[in-house]
């Protein structure tokens, strides 16, 4: 790895899918920028494990949708079951969608940044790891940003803009003084990698309703699971016997889910904010640093790099003629969008987790009004964000 440039037109920080997404975008495009990234490469757990159709259509033209729909399981219905009531109440066909990506790819979130990472190479870009930024500064013609290394050496880069991609935790928010309004529940989200006897089949997504909380199950390619449970209290080591008993509360109660190993594992609080504003003079936020959500739909990581793809066109734009004018577009586009989709997913997340048994039940006899093709139709273009074209 080359040593860190002071200067550059574009400094991205954050490397997660985000960050990697909008450096090869403008990199595509012809313009400088270089990347940071508080973590070494591969020192992250990959929490998102599906890539929508709306964000296969935009990474298109990046020439890595097709690698990232050849490597994962392609997942063409959403099924809803009721663990309540032990039965199937809906399913939203991505089958039907018209788009040449009618399918969610169910792989890994580091796959996903790893197949990234490998385009940015292929166009001149790369990652300096590991640094942290620790101030941010910015005048009417530049932002002037501190970041420090592991050796605990400061180092400054001047760039024309700087994006914030550095996840919930956000320095670059902070730093900026952006508010981050929303809610954090007591509610937690596990996310494992399991080994199952038997679960859902490559080309489904699972999702459990239930009084004791919520499962989304899809299968990765080769042998593991990704699930997410909802608990109220964190369970102490995850075993593979403790997590059979926490599927069993909410899952099929006539199928038992078999737990054979657990390969990964990390633990989520469920927040649904969204950043006042994505954009403080020349510096922007995208990903989750501008917007989080439950993971029940996972909209997390494909809110984040349709952000990307569309800052970055902006950017290039601004940067080869276009003038700064065109950048007002980035927050114009992008905030309502975030709102709406955490709002949604809010919705979804309250559904999933409802205790009253009265409830639950008006619930479970409304859902099946989704699978009637209009409505069916409507919802998943909502959720697949196909309704942002």
């Amino acid at each position: 790895m080359s040593e860190l440039p002071e200067t550059t037109d574009v400094l991205v920080i954050g490397a997660g899918p985000t960050g990697l997404a909008l450096a090869a975008t403008l990199h595509a495009r012809g313009v400088g920028c270089q990347v940071v990234d508080a973590a070494e490469e591969g020192g992250n757990y990959s929490r998102a494990v599906g890539t929508l159709p709306r964000t296969l259509e935009m990474l298109r033209e990046l020439k890595v949708a097709e690698r990232l729909a050849e490597a994962g399981n392609r997942a063409e219905r959403i099924r809803i079951f009721s663990g309540d009531r032990d039965r199937n109440i809906a399913t939203l066909r991505l089958d039907r969608l018209r788009t040449d990506f009618p399918f969610a790819v169910l792989l890994p979130q580091h796959v996903n940044e790893a197949v990234l990472l490998g385009r940015l190479r292929e166009l001149g870009g790369d990652v300096h790891r590991p640094y942290r930024v620790s101030a941010v500064q910015q005048s009417a013609s530049e932002v002037v940003a501190t970041v420090t290394g592991t050796d605990g050496e400061r180092r400054t880069v001047r760039a024309a803009y700087a994006v914030g991609a550095d996840g919930t935790r956000s320095d670059v928010r902070k730093l900026i003084k952006a508010g981050f309004p929303g809610e954090t529940f007591a509610q937690r989200f596990i996310l494992a990698d399991l080994e199952l006897a038997e679960g859902s089949t490559p080309d489904e997504i699972h999702l459990f309703f239930s009084r004791a909380g919520a499962v989304i199950m899809g299968r990765m390619p080769g042998r593991l699971h990704r699930v997410c449970l909802s608990v109220d209290e964190l369970p102490g080591e995850l075993t593979a016997e403790r997590v059979e008993a926490l599927l069993r509360e909410r899952g099929p109660a006539r199928r038992r889910i078999r737990v054979l190993d657990v390969a990964n594992e990390s633990y989520t609080k469920i927040h649904h904010r969204v950043a006042e504003r994505f954009r403080v003079g020349r510096v922007f936020l995208a990903g989750d640093a501008a917007h989080v959500n439950s993971p029940i739909i996972g909209q997390g990581m494909n809110l984040g790099i349709q952000d990307a793809i569309t800052l970055g066109d902006l950017l290039a734009r601004a940067l080869t003629g276009g003038g700064p004018g065109v950048l007002d577009d980035y927050e114009r586009i992008r905030l309502p969008i975030a709102r709406d989709a955490v709002g949604v997913t809010r919705r979804i997340n309250a559904a999933a987790t409802v205790r009253s048994p009265v409830k639950g039940a008006v619930r479970d006899s409304l859902m099946p009004l989704t699978t009637f093709p209009p409505l069916n139709r409507r919802m998943i273009y909502r959720l697949t964000r196909l309704v942002d074209r």
